[in-house]
């Protein structure tokens, strides 16, 4: 699926890659999980990587490709723009325990934190222009 990088088309990214997952064999409750990644992901692809303002803030196009491929097994989920390189998975995770009046202002990291702790793997790869987000749920 190839879409335009507003935040409208998230809800149908989401169904698009549920259905998927649900088709493969995956419980519903597993299939959310994946739902609630994918859409924290191409959210954040939507309003850091295109820019809020400047939609096209660096990046080669202004689409989101998801591809899912699932061998009964594993569901794997895809995620891929042109926004220039930036690897999620090299931010520190917060601190969950520590005191809301010691945690940063901006309360960042917390989306990356949390499809980590939904999925079972998650990788990122950068080939020249693209970003591709791979994020793996066992079914």
């Amino acid at each position: 699926m190839s879409v335009d990088a507003q935040i409208e088309e998230v809800p149908r990214i989401c169904e698009w890659v549920t259905n998927l997952a649900l088709k493969a064999g995956m419980p519903q409750q597993e299939a959310y999980r994946v739902e609630l990644a994918v859409d924290e992901v191409c959210t954040n692809i939507i309003e850091h990587g295109t820019g809020q303002l400047d939609r096209l803030a660096g990046c080669t196009s202004n689409t989101i490709e998801v591809r899912c491929q699932s061998n009964g097994v594993q569901f794997l989920t895809v995620i891929i723009d042109d926004c220039p390189p930036f690897n999620p998975l090299e931010q520190s995770d917060p601190d969950p325990v520590k005191p809301l009046d010691q945690r940063p202002e901006n309360g960042g990291g917390w989306g990356v934190y949390f499809v980590k702790a939904l999925m079972d793997q998650v990788q990122y790869e950068y080939r020249t222009p693209r970003n591709y987000l791979y994020m793996l749920k066992r079914i």
